[in-house]
């Protein structure tokens, strides 16, 4: 009874293990990994946050069978976990990928069609296979981050029933490995909090939960003039000093697939777009750039930044800006911007 619940322990200690390192691979995978202080932090810690979640709950529902069968029928060995780690991580996933496919009716990459008429391309399927890879890569890291807490654990010989360590010797390791993760997991947990984005741009940063803008416009230019939009966002901002930040990159080749620009102002005035382009066989039932003004404090003299920025816009695409409600209906100029 004791050599089952010291194997119970000892296999959750690996599944942990197994889930961190996988957890610690995806961080490789971002390509602009910025310093801990950084508010850039804060989606990066939120998504590993997640994918320590998803990884360590993968792992157990498809983990588990593939140990007990393979503790059932043969030695537990590296190879073996590796080999398993990559089917773990490649099938169950990338068969939902697949599959998902059928359901859209189009969708792109870098604005190559990947589905069209929820058919996958040679594009598609190029791109599925390489995320396959990509799953079945990591899931051979975690099997074998598995391994390794069955091996550093001490019971790794009785499961392939040889002798093992003295039950002391394992208890401790169990314990001291547990308390290792489980203070990693909670840094990882609490990464969050600490790296909130204390700038202007989080328009959240005080607590509040909702925020309206004060004023909703549209700017009807193509994609083709998305990058115009943005240097004009970056010499609004050094004419005005205001903070710039920029959600996407659009410097690539091509027509950008996104537009995701913020001006602020630590008075408390917020400038925003937040446009994403899709491939569609019908018209875009939201065209042109929306930009709304946020108000987040009543002093922050935001009437004087809008009133220039609004005039700006006008002199650069005279006649393209149109002011609308929340519902996108259009309305007259808002007289407040008269009122400065």
């Amino acid at each position: 009874m004791k050599e089952r619940y010291t194997l119970i322990l000892a296999c959750t200690a690996s599944f942990l293990l197994s889930a961190f390192v996988v957890t610690a691979a995806s961080l490789l995978l971002e390509s602009d990994v910025p310093s801990l202080g950084s508010p850039k932090w804060q989606p990066i810690s939120g998504r590993l946050n997640l994918a320590f979640i998803v990884a360590f709950v993968h792992s157990c529902i498809f983990g588990i069978p593939a140990f007990l069968w393979v503790r059932c029928h043969d030695r537990v060995t590296l190879f073996r976990c590796v080999g398993w780690g990559f089917v773990i991580g490649a099938l169950p996933l990338g068969l939902l990928s697949f599959i998902g496919q059928f359901g859209l009716e189009s969708a792109s990459t870098g604005n190559i069609p990947t589905v069209i008429h929820h058919v996958p391309t040679l594009f598609g399927l190029w791109e599925l296979a390489k995320l396959i890879c990509l799953l079945g890569v990591l899931g051979s890291i975690g099997g074998a981050g598995f391994w390794v807490g069955l091996w550093a654990t001490g019971v790794l010989p009785s499961i392939n029933r040889t002798s093992g360590r003295s039950p002391l010797l394992v208890f401790r390791t169990i314990a001291g490995l547990s308390l290792s993760l489980a203070a990693a997991s909670a840094v990882m947990y609490f990464i969050p909090a600490a790296a909130v984005d204390r700038s202007c741009h989080n328009m959240f940063r005080d607590g509040r939960r909702e925020i309206s803008p004060v004023i909703n416009m549209n700017l009807d230019v193509p994609q083709s003039e998305w990058r115009d939009v943005r240097e004009f966002f970056l010499d609004f901002s050094a004419d005005h000093k205001l903070s710039f930040q920029d959600g996407e990159d659009v410097s690539g080749v091509g027509l950008p697939d996104s537009l995701m620009l913020d001006l602020c102002s630590d008075q408390g005035t917020n400038i925003s777009v937040t446009k994403y382009h899709q491939v569609t066989d019908t018209s875009d039932p939201f065209p042109g750039v929306p930009i709304s003004i946020f108000l987040f404090h009543e002093n922050s003299g935001w009437k004087s930044v809008a009133g220039d920025f609004i005039a700006a816009i006008e002199r650069l695409w005279p006649g393209k800006l149109k002011f609308q409600d929340g519902q996108g209906r259009a309305v007259p100029r808002p007289k407040v911007l008269d009122q400065q």
